[in-house]
């Protein structure tokens, strides 16, 4: 009798020990999801606070195929560095989605939905996209290239621009002081 009494309590208390550790693990997923979400959220804040004038006006000027034409290379080489942080930053999030640690509404919520799914849309990232694919992640290419062709822009160069040929005497941009 003894000796099932010592059994059961031995019992009981494996039980116990096992739902505490199980709790212990759900917490520390909870914790590493929320400083997975302050992570990603500081680095995409720190990137829009850091956005200087000209890049904010070569954001802009990106979505109209006709005002990229006359880009000088140093005006690519400004945007095509905005667009590889941007790509890193969707990179990160996707890759934590992809291996659990952030929930697939997080893409939406630190959004990089729509800029993952309207890279394309941009005339300007359509002339970049096609040496960008290749420094990017297979999983996050794809998801860039799920847009139907017929929604993409047309790159108005014809091509990647070619900066070995951009002509490099072009007056530069003033810049804020």
């Amino acid at each position: 009798m003894k000796e099932d009494l010592r059994e059961t309590i031995a019992l009981v208390l494996v039980a116990a020990s096992m739902v505490f550790v199980g709790f212990q693990i759900q917490q520390s997923n909870v914790q590493a999801r929320a400083a997975a979400y302050q992570e990603l959220g500081i680095a995409v804040s720190e990137y829009h606070q850091n956005i200087s004038p000209l890049e904010e006006a070569l954001e802009l000027e990106a979505l109209q195929g006709e005002l990229i034409l006359a880009w000088t290379m140093d005006d690519w080489s400004v945007y095509s560095r905005l667009r590889i942080a941007s790509l890193r930053l969707a990179e990160t999030l996707h890759s934590q989605v992809d291996q659990g640690l952030l929930p697939a509404e997080a893409v939406e919520e630190l959004g990089y939905g729509v800029v993952v799914a309207g890279w394309l849309r941009s005339p300007a990232q359509v002339c970049l996209w096609s040496n960008m694919a290749s420094w990017v992640s297979p999983p996050l290419r794809r998801r860039v290239e799920e847009l139907p062709p017929a929604e993409r822009a047309e790159c108005p160069t014809g091509s990647t621009p070619d900066f070995a040929s951009l002509d490099r005497n072009t007056t530069p941009r003033p810049t804020a002081n």
